[in-house]
């Protein structure tokens, strides 16, 4: 489980200050930020206790995961300090120590009993990645039936939190020997709550990186498409709605010009042609005397029906 240190978010969420936490095994954080990609807020002050229980003989064992608070002189600007104690023996007791920097502090050996109190206060300077710890509870030796032996520092372990994908023994042991959906699922498990969130955070993120690309590519594809069609004179494929429709304007285009050629009289210019022009359209309606000496044909010589005929006789006149 997963629990935080700062004071601007809800107790929905986790956060746990001038609050007492009691867990098998939970990490307690700084904030929010499980993949180091947002700093912590400024002017926190967060007093958060760990008991470990009744039990007689029950420690935390606790292990920094990363650790990066600002840095200073005597840690006087960002710090987290620990106390040896419960919140009432804090009062007017001075901290195991007072950590900040970016190297994670060995406490191995703390605490000594029952609780431990962890103090975070930051102000509104420079930030960091924060912190995140793994808290476990252990028990002395002998173990009860339902409790792992971690050999290595010969103290116990709740069952549950074996092949959970989180070592917990010093030597790993309780990751060891777990089966294949154990291996599969443990490390899912071991991510927590803020893991799972930033997960699915970049999962969102990713698919939509993906549905913009695709989205740009599918675009200029079609723009550079229909810009090679102007550049070729609308020499297109069928690959896309504006390709088909040059396609279709210009085969309308050829069927009205191969029309107007059929629908065009044709001219024969030799001497037995004779062409009627319609030079004005009120000509049917007022028609004027016949002129065997106007040819309708321009640079024709003039020349008479009766000319030609006389000079073409008939079959039966030259019978």
């Amino acid at each position: 489980m997963d629990y935080y240190m700062d004071d601007s978010w809800s107790s929905s969420f986790g956060q746990r200050c001038d609050m007492s936490i009691e867990d098998d095994s939970l990490y307690l954080n700084s904030h929010l930020n499980h993949l180091k990609i947002v700093d912590y807020s400024d002017n926190i002050l967060c007093v958060t206790q760990l008991d470990a229980g009744k039990r007689i003989g029950a420690l935390y064992k606790l292990k920094f995961k990363y650790f990066d608070l600002e840095s200073s002189l005597n840690c006087t600007n960002d710090f987290l300090e620990i106390y040896d104690s419960d919140v009432d023996g804090m009062t007017g007791k001075e901290p195991i120590r007072r950590f900040c920097g970016s190297d994670a502090p060995n406490i191995s050996g703390i605490p000594t009993q029952r609780y431990v109190v962890f103090r975070f206060k930051t102000d509104y300077t420079i930030g960091g990645d924060g912190f995140r710890i793994l808290a476990t509870r252990t028990l002395p030796y002998p173990c009860f039936d339902d409790y792992f032996h971690c050999k290595a520092e010969n103290r116990c372990i709740d069952g549950r939190l074996k092949c959970d994908g989180t070592p917990h023994c010093d030597d790993d042991a309780d990751e060891e020997g777990c089966s294949v959906l154990e291996k599969i699922f443990g490390p899912i498990i071991a991510l927590g709550v803020s893991g799972l969130i930033g997960v699915g955070i970049l999962i969102v993120l990713g698919c939509t990186g993906i549905c913009v690309g695709v989205c740009v590519c599918t675009c200029c594809r079609k723009r550079c498409a229909r810009l090679c069609c102007r550049s070729r004179g609308n020499v297109v494929t069928p690959s896309s709605g504006d390709e088909l429709v040059a396609k279709k304007t210009a085969k309308t285009d050829q069927s009205v010009v191969e029309e107007s050629a059929l629908e065009a009289p044709e001219r024969f210019d030799g001497p037995m042609s004779l062409v009627l022009v319609m030079a004005d359209p009120t000509a049917a309606r007022s028609p004027t005397p016949p002129n065997d000496n106007i040819s309708p044909v321009v640079g024709q010589r003039p020349t008479s029906v009766t000319a030609r005929s006389e000079r073409s006789p008939t079959p039966a006149a030259q019978q």
